[in-house]
């Protein structure tokens, strides 16, 4: 567990800000540049600490999920002036990937590494 404690951290964070800026997205509404702005601010500040945390993940599926939600971030702050009205189903979106992940993590992870000791492949 103590392995994978920076991909928790990078899955927690990634989480927690996309769920903060899709919040703000939904206040903020019609306003473009606000948009624009917050997103490629937020975006370039989670890009440096990702490139800072790259080495110290553990798992090439987390570095994956965190370049992922980069671009996702990104795009989506491009489209909400066009459909701010979806502020329930990108946090549906954002929160059932962390659960899968999270699941992943916790339970299928440890199961496989046991799995593959008892057979001799580590």
């Amino acid at each position: 567990m103590r392995a994978i404690r920076w991909d928790i951290t990078t899955l927690l964070g990634l989480t927690a800000v996309a769920t903060a800026l899709y919040l703000f997205w939904f206040l903020v509404g019609y306003h473009r540049g606000i948009c624009y702005v917050s997103a490629l601010v937020v975006v370039s500040l989670l890009g440096w600490w990702v490139r800072w945390l790259w080495h110290r993940v553990a798992l090439r599926l987390t570095r994956f999920f965190a370049v992922a939600a980069l671009f996702d971030l990104l795009l989506e702050g491009f489209v909400h002036p066009f459909h701010p009205e979806t502020l329930a189903a990108k946090i549906s979106c954002q929160l059932s990937l962390f659960v899968v992940y999270a699941l992943y993590l916790f339970v299928l992870r440890p199961l496989d590494q046991q799995r593959s000791a008892r057979v001799g492949l580590t």
